[in-house]
């Protein structure tokens, strides 16, 4: 099973909405912490693995499972 991390944003960056990543880390490696809406630390805190998702008025975080 591998998970991705999917951000989708409210408004295109670089003309997308959806971005896809393998880690959460990886968000902030092309999305600034301005664009997603909240710092890597505070996004650790949230726990996505635990959750279905995070939201807030920048994007919507989710992760999903691939098998």
């Amino acid at each position: 099973m591998k998970t991705i991390v999917k951000v989708h944003l409210h408004q295109a960056y670089k003309g997308k909405f959806d971005w896809y990543f393998t880690t959460t880390a990886d968000i902030y490696n092309v999305l600034s912490e301005n664009i997603v809406g909240i710092k890597y630390q505070s996004l650790l805190n949230v726990n996505l693995h635990g959750r279905q998702f995070y939201a807030n008025k920048y994007c919507v975080i989710t992760t999903e499972t691939l098998y």
